[in-house]
Formats: C-alpha cells, sequence, structure tokens
C-alpha cells in the first residue's frame, strides 16, 4: 500500500532489556528466510516523529497504529527504539494457491479471474501489439534486477511517432504485494484496443493523446515467489528496496532512504526525462482512496483545488459503480499525502517535482493480493474513473512556443502568475520538437507567462473551464532585436552622418557596412562621422550578437545623398465639405516634381495645388518630392478636419430574442451628432431620444424595424435597419410515449409533444438503450434491467429552450413477467366517452387487475378482480390513455383516446 507519514515514532516507554538479545536473535533467523518482515505497533500523539519514517516503510497509519514493513537493515534499527511491535503474516502469503494461468490468449478470455504467470504476462503484453499494430507498441525500457521485462503498452492513433500529443502515464504494483492493479491495467490496455474505432469516447482519447500504460513496475516483487504464481509476493525488489522510497525527494535529497537508486526505479527516470508526460498514476493497493500530492512536506500544492477536482471525480464515480464502503477511506475516498501520513522518495512527489508532471498515488484495494474472484469487481468498481482520470490530460491549457523571428519550437517555461510557486516547481515546459505544452488546472481566470532563455517574457490572460481545452500559441521574440538609427537620413554629399545601435538584449559586438561611405565599415557600437560624398541612395548593414543570438538587420535605400527634404503646409486645416484648401510646398533642395496624395483618392502633381474635399473626415495627406539625387515623403497625419452631418447607425445587444424580453441599443454614428431620435416598430417605448436607449421590450412575436435620426449643426441623417429584431416564442417541452410499464428487453416509442416549434431536441433516457437522442422522435428505446427511470427532454429553437423531466416515468419489470403486448385488446368505442368494452381476451382468465395511466405515466384506475366487458371512464380528463390488463403473469395492454 502506498503512504507516507505525517507521524514517526520516539521510542515508547516499553523496554524489556532481557528479551532484546533474544528478539534481535530471532529476527536473524527470520531474515534468513524472508527480505522483508511485515509488523504493526502503536504510538502516542506525542511520540510521533519524522524520523521514523526514513527508517522503516510506512504501509499505512489507521489512528495511532501503524503498519509498516522494513528489511533487515531497517529492522535492525527500528528495534533500537525499544518500540513494542507484533509481527504479521506477510500480505503476500494470505492467499496460499492462488488461481495462475501461464498460456493466456486475450482474445478468449471470458472472465479476468487469474494472475497471468511471468511468462503469460510478458506474452500477454506482446500479443496486444500482435493483435492491434496501428495504435499500439510494447516499449521495454529495461530489466529488472533479476533479469525480468519492464514493460510499457503504447497506444496512439500513430504509435510510436512523437506527434506533439499529451502524453498520459498509468503504472501499477510497484509494490510487488498489491496486485489488483496488475491485473486493472492488463485490462485496461485491452478495453482501448477493442474500443477503438467502436467508441467516440475511447477513438478520440487514443486520435489525442500519447498513453502508457505499465502493469508491472516490480515484476521481482511480484514473482518473488517464483515465475509461476504471485503467492510470496513482497513489497520490495529483490534487493529488499522499497522502490516507493527510492526516488529523489524535493525535500530530503537524492537519496532519501540512504540506498542507491535501483535499477527500477533508474529505467523509470530515464523513460521520464526522454518523455514528456503531463499526467500520471501510480497505483498501489493495502487502503481505498486517491492520495494526491504532497508527500513530503505539508505545505499543500499550488494545483490543490484541481487534485480535489479530479481526485474526488475518481472516487465519486468508483462509488456509483461499487458497494457501499468501497473507495471511502480517510475524506470519504481521497486524501493529501501529508494529512495521511508523510513519507520521503515517493514516484508522486519525484514526478510533480522534477518533471512537472500531475501525478496522484491510487490505492485501489484493501487487500493487497486481491483474491482472483474479486478482480472482476474491481474491475467494474474502477475502470470509468481510470478512463476519466487520464482524460483529465485532453483538458486545460495547451499550445506550441516557438520563436517569432524563425518560427522554429522553442523550450519554454509556462508559469502561472500569482499561482504557481517556485518551491513547488509546479509550473510546466514547452518540449521539443513541436515546442508543445500542456497545463491541466482548475477552472478560472489566469495571468500565464511564458518565458525562454534569449528571449522576451510575453504575459497572456485567459480563462478555462472545468472540461475545457483552451489552446494558446505563443510566439516569443528574441530579447535581442537588432535595430539602428542615424540622426539624419537625407544628406548633401559631402556631409557626415552618425549612427546609434538601438538593439534590445544586451548585443556585446557589432558589425557595421556603409554602402557608399567612408568607412565602410565598423565594428563599434555607434559610429560617428561617417561621410558620403557621393549623391546616391545607399543601403546600411548592422549584425549584432548576445549570449544567445546572432541577427543581421539591413535597411535598404536608407541613407539618400543630394536628395530633397519634403514639407509642406496647408490653409485653412479646418473646412466644411466643398470648400477651397491652399498646399504650399516647402520644400528644400530644390525639388523638380511632387507627387501630392490628399487621402481622398485625389491626387496631383503641381508643386502648390488648390483642392476641395467633398465628404466629411479626417485626412492624412502626403508629399513626395523628388530631384535627380534622390526623392522624400512627408507624411502628415490626421492633417485636414472636414465637418459635415452625421452618419447614422446603431446596434443592438440582441436581434433574435423571446417575446417579453428587452433589448438595449448603441448608437454607433460618425460625425459627432448631438440629438438622436428612435423609432422601435413593436417595442415598448416606442420611441426614445436618448443616445443609448435601454430595456426596449418587446411584448409580441414578430420581425420589427428600427430607426435612428441622429442631428448635429451640420444636418440630420436618418437610417432605417428593415426587420432587424426578430421576436418570437420559445418552445414548451411535452413528450409522451406509447407505454410506460414493459419487461426488460422491450422497447418503447417516445413522441414529442412539445409546443412553440422547437427545431432541436435533446432526449435524455435513463436506463434506456440508447440513453441519449437527438432526434425528434427517437428510435426504439430497449430497457434491459428492471428499475424505475426519468425520462427527460429538452427541446430549443432560435428564442429560447425548455426541459421537462419525467421522474420514475418508465417502470420495468423483471423477467419472470411475460412479456405483454401493447395493442393486443380491442377497445370499443375508441375514442371513448363515458365507458368502454374490451375484447380480444380469453373469456376463460380469469382477470386479477386493470390498471389506467395517463400520457405522463400516472395511475389514474385500478380496477381489482375486475369484471372486463365495461369499464366506466367518464371521469378521466380528455387525453390519451395506456389500459393494461393482468393476470398472474400475464399482462395485456392497448391505447385509447378519452374525448
Amino acid at each position: 500500500m502506498e503512504k507516507k507519514l505525517n507521524l514517526i515514532v520516539l521510542a515508547t516507554a516499553l523496554f524489556f532489556a532481557t528479551c532484546l538479545n533474544a528478539q534481535q536473535k530471532e529476527m536473524e533467523n527470520y531474515f534468513n528466510e524472508n527480505i522483508e518482515a511485515y509488523f504493526k505497533f502503536d504510538v502516542a500523539e506525542d511520540q510521533k516523529s519524522p524520523e521514523l519514517a526514513k527508517m522503516i516503510s510506512i504501509d499505512k497509519v489507521e489512528g495511532n497504529t501503524v503498519w509498516a514493513y522494513a528489511n533487515k537493515a531497517e529492522m535492525k534499527q527500528f528495534m533500537q527504539k525499544d518500540i513494542e511491535f507484533e509481527m504479521l503474516t506477510h500480505p503476500g502469503k494470505l492467499i496460499a494457491n492462488p488461481n495462475m494461468k501461464n498460456k493466456v490468449n486475450i482474445r478468449e478470455i471470458e472472465t479476468w479471474d487469474f494472475y497471468p504467470t511471468y511468462e503469460a504476462y510478458v506474452d500477454m503484453m506482446y500479443q496486444f501489439a500482435s493483435d492491434y499494430p496501428d495504435i499500439c507498441e510494447i516499449v521495454e525500457i529495461g530489466e529488472s534486477i533479476q533479469g525480468r521485462k519492464l514493460l510499457f503498452a503504447r497506444i496512439s492513433d500513430n504509435v510510436g511517432v512523437d506527434e506533439g500529443e499529451t502524453q498520459a502515464m498509468y503504472t501499477s504494483t510497484m509494490h510487488g504485494d498489491e496486485t489488483a492493479g496488475y491485473i486493472l491495467a492488463l485490462r485496461l490496455i485491452d478495453y482501448f484496443l477493442i474500443n477503438y474505432g467502436n467508441s467516440d469516447r475511447i477513438t478520440n482519447m487514443v486520435n489525442t493523446l500519447d498513453i502508457w500504460i505499465n502493469p508491472l513496475a516490480n515484476p521481482d516483487g511480484t514473482f518473488a515467489g517464483g515465475n509461476n504464481t504471485v503467492y510470496g509476493s513482497t513489497r520490495a525488489n529483490a534487493n529488499g528496496i522499497d522502490l516507493n522510497r527510492n526516488f529523489p525527494d524535493p525535500e530530503d535529497g537524492p537519496h532519501p532512504d540512504g540506498n542507491a537508486w535501483q535499477i527500477e526505479n533508474i529505467a523509470m527516470m530515464d523513460l521520464a526525462q526522454e518523455q514528456d508526460f503531463a499526467l500520471s498514476s501510480n497505483w498501489h493497493g493495502g487502503a481505498e482512496v486517491c492520495n494526491y500530492p504532497w508527500d513530503t512536506w505539508q505545505r499543500l500544492h499550488p494545483d490543490t483545488d484541481w487534485w480535489e477536482f479530479v481526485c474526488r471525480e475518481y472516487a465519486d464515480t468508483a462509488h456509483l459503480y461499487s458497494p457501499t464502503g468501497y473507495m471511502d477511506d480517510l475524506d470519504n475516498g481521497i486524501t493529501n499525502g501529508y494529512a495521511w501520513y508523510t513519507t520521503s522518495g515517493s514516484r508522486q512527489d519525484y514526478m510533480n517535482y522534477f518533471h512537472q508532471c500531475r501525478e496522484f498515488t491510487l490505492e485501489i484495494s484493501n487487500t493487497k493480493v486481491l483474491p482472483e474472484a474479486e478482480l472482476e469487481n474491481h474491475w467494474e468498481y474502477n475502470y470509468r474513473s481510470l478512463l476519466n482520470y487520464i482524460e483529465q490530460a485532453a483538458y486545460g491549457f495547451e499550445g506550441i512556443v516557438t520563436s517569432a523571428i524563425t518560427g522554429e519550437p522553442i523550450v519554454a517555461e509556462v508559469f502561472v502568475v500569482d499561482h504557481d510557486l517556485v518551491q513547488d516547481s509546479s509550473w510546466v515546459y514547452s518540449s521539443l520538437p513541436y515546442g508543445y505544452y500542456k497545463r491541466m488546472i482548475y477552472e478560472g481566470t489566469y495571468t500565464i507567462r511564458y518565458s525562454a532563455p534569449g528571449y522576451i517574457t510575453k504575459n497572456i490572460q485567459a480563462n478555462i473551464n472545468k472540461y475545457q481545452t483552451k489552446t494558446i500559441d505563443v510566439a516569443l521574440n528574441p530579447d535581442l532585436q537588432v535595430d539602428f538609427e542615424v540622426n539624419n537620413d537625407y544628406l548633401l554629399t559631402g556631409s557626415s552622418v552618425n549612427f546609434m545601435d538601438i538593439s534590445n538584449g544586451d548585443p556585446y559586438s557589432w558589425e557595421w557596412t556603409f554602402e557608399g561611405a567612408s568607412p565602410a565599415t565598423s565594428n563599434e557600437q555607434n559610429p560617428q562621422n561617417i561621410s558620403y560624398e557621393t549623391a546616391g541612395v545607399y543601403a546600411v548593414t548592422l549584425t549584432a550578437s548576445n549570449e544567445y543570438h546572432t541577427f543581421t538587420v539591413t535597411k535598404e535605400a536608407y541613407i539618400t545623398v543630394g536628395a530633397p527634404f519634403a514639407d509642406f503646409q496647408a490653409e485653412p486645416l479646418v473646412a466644411n465639405v466643398g470648400e477651397e484648401i491652399q498646399f504650399t510646398d516647402l520644400s528644400s533642395q530644390n525639388p523638380t516634381e511632387w507627387h501630392w496624395t490628399f487621402g481622398d483618392w485625389e491626387t496631383s502633381q503641381e508643386q502648390n495645388p488648390i483642392h476641395a474635399y467633398q465628404n466629411a473626415g479626417t485626412y492624412t495627406v502626403s508629399l513626395k518630392a523628388s530631384n535627380e539625387y534622390g526623392e522624400q515623403i512627408k507624411v502628415r497625419q490626421a492633417y485636414i478636419t472636414i465637418n459635415a452631418a452625421p452618419e447614422a447607425d446603431f446596434e443592438a445587444s440582441q436581434q433574435i430574442i423571446a417575446t417579453g424580453n428587452s433589448i438595449d441599443f448603441s448608437d454607433l454614428s460618425a460625425g459627432q451628432p448631438t440629438s438622436w431620435l428612435w423609432a422601435f416598430e413593436g417595442g415598448e417605448p416606442a420611441s426614445s431620444t436618448e443616445q443609448n436607449p435601454q430595456g426596449i421590450l418587446y411584448a409580441g412575436s414578430g420581425t420589427f424595424n428600427v430607426e435612428l435620426t441622429v442631428t448635429n449643426e451640420f444636418g440630420t441623417n436618418t437610417i432605417l435597419k428593415e426587420g432587424y429584431i426578430t421576436a418570437g416564442e420559445a418552445p414548451v417541452a411535452q413528450f409522451s410515449a406509447d407505454v410506460t410499464e414493459i419487461v426488460a428487453g422491450e422497447s418503447i416509442v417516445f413522441s414529442d409533444e412539445s409546443t412553440g416549434n422547437p427545431d432541436a431536441w435533446a432526449w435524455y433516457l435513463e436506463g434506456g438503450t440508447p440513453e441519449f437522442s437527438d432526434m425528434q422522435v427517437p428510435e426504439a428505446v430497449f430497457y434491459n434491467e428492471a428499475g424505475t427511470f426519468e425520462v427527460t427532454l429538452k427541446v430549443s429553437n432560435m428564442f429560447g429552450s425548455d426541459s421537462l423531466t419525467m421522474n420514475d416515468y418508465v417502470h420495468v419489470g423483471g423477467v419472470g413477467i411475460e412479456k405483454q403486448s401493447r395493442n393486443d385488446l380491442g377497445i370499443h368505442p375508441n375514442p371513448a366517452v363515458n365507458y368502454i368494452l374490451i375484447s380480444g381476451i380469453d373469456r376463460g382468465m380469469k382477470w386479477e387487475l386493470i390498471r389506467i395511466f395517463s400520457q405522463n405515466g400516472t395511475e389514474v384506475l385500478n380496477i381489482t378482480n375486475p369484471k372486463v366487458q365495461k369499464i366506466d371512464v367518464s371521469a378521466l380528463a380528455p387525453g390519451l390513455y395506456t389500459l393494461e390488463l393482468i393476470s398472474g403473469h400475464k399482462r395485456l395492454s392497448s391505447l385509447f383516446i378519452k374525448k
């Protein structure tokens, strides 16, 4: 079992000096035959200390009682504490003759009520790959101390190809005597493979995730009694080391248990380094609880709210499919690791801290070596929860981080501001070769910081909901942004200029090239007195370098020698439509050609043109002045203002609404109107002089016009938007069934009787097959299990939606009742007014009960020991009814209408 201890023991007052030597000798004999001991002891609250958890391997803690394992060296240390303890039968020896199978054809398994031998396990793993080569491969990450294979089934739509998908990992039985997960992991592999292409959910998971499953992380411990049995299995590996205390620890360093890293753990750490697992779980036994970080220290993980959400989902789902009492340890099936008991060197803390993964420890069974007869049940209890958790790898923030200059993917830190903690290593990284990252997080609004050495950090704010995937691709600009400027880029021949480096990113070297200048090159940061003796247009190039990058910028036609300096003015700068404006050239250095653009598609080649604008607005004016040496353009942004009447425009907060709702209107008019007059056809009120009328009520159905007239000192303008508002009735859900009481295995036909013209339907059919339908009239719905079930119909149209739930609407009887026939009775008259007559029945049959049900399944009439020829229905309200005639296991039914 998997957990850590916040409690550890100081020596108790019980000390038997005369027995100590004999006890130590007895232990010496014990460890001549066993690799580890299993025992329990009690400690008082004031005797708890973190010291003990580093000395022995704590298995579980209940109140002040501790169950633990220890190898020979650990037991020797423990006994020096003078703590009274009780030796227990090792869990691996509690089942004397487990059901083992040596030859297993996966396709022929009918019941998973056995344990595969080691050889059968290896064969099964490779059969998965041979049966499904397109989506499954077996990856051998190494061998155990005794040479047994450490195998993963890797499942993906393009298996073996790194597609930049989120990677998720499940491993089991790191403690060799905790075997329930060994079988459940094999079954989960099989479940993914056989359902791919047959289940939309499984197909989507395999297509979008890179899934790794390792059923046996400690094969030497599981098969400590030999390859053909799990009897005698041990928690530790062949060296007697608890693998889940042997990983580097965030608090207690690289070797928290004082032992060298075991070969099984080295293989697992190498895999974690090579891959980029975003989500994982480590399966154990001995308790029934989801244990989330941290194990090693009391401080809560920044993502504790996410951990509690996914662990709660796991436990609650397991509760739905298991008997009372399963998965209810500690906080009804979930716990923080340290709050249970602290430990060091767990793989959970290693993966979360050193690899920014999200791993929790799953305790799947109170019994360590689970009896074979219980394996099927535990699969039923857990497989939906296992799918739910691994599916969480699809949700959260994700994206690609690249260089904004090259487009190449980069490794970047993805840090949630005011959430992630440096001391918890809770952020994630994008990884090569795609620059892909995945950040699972609880719902909320966050600021995400993207940073990488040599690049400018970027912050992005985004919100996320539960079960949502939000893609945020980020292009980071290198911190080295090469740029320069000159004090004068238009000059006369024989003049000099000064260049200035304005690069970002702390460059430490510069290489300048000056076309047409003297000197032609420079290595200074800011070259001075660069002389140009010949008229022309010249390029300048700067190459700059810092610690991370080298970039080059060339500005073509950057320096113009002998060209004019363009300039101009206009009078007046503010005019009315049609008023003439005088433009005057102020350029120096004797230009010989002029090209004016006035911002309204008009141009001129005159030196001093006159121009009149025909439309109101603000206009940008430019002048290009040229001579034999070159040209220069002078641009004056928003230089000329022309006044005119406003131009009306508006928008509504909604254009399609349900009757009885209100709409807000917003003025979008140009030209700064000073008054407004609105007309709302079908609205209440019907008019308004506000700029932005709010709460205009539409009480009736129809399509309505909206008109706005705006005015300023220059005039008036009106806009009419015909058919702009559409108001109508939302639907009202109603339905019926051809029958509401059936026998298991029969079907029901449901009918939509909703009003308001819905155009979309969503049926939720509890207990039915199918359980959901989006058809107006679902196909026949079969009920295969006895029970009482509710039916819900949600209907929608463009104006809204409505739903109706009928509780206990469908009644399904067991197989002991003969199947009823819905229309095997003759009912006359039909429709009926005051009475009905029944025909088509066996007159010699003694009938025990007549029941009549309304359209919604409510029983409205019940007659025992009836005379079946004539039934009074005058008291029934008009509508559709079902009549049911019952005798022992015989049941007949039919429909009739009461007028």
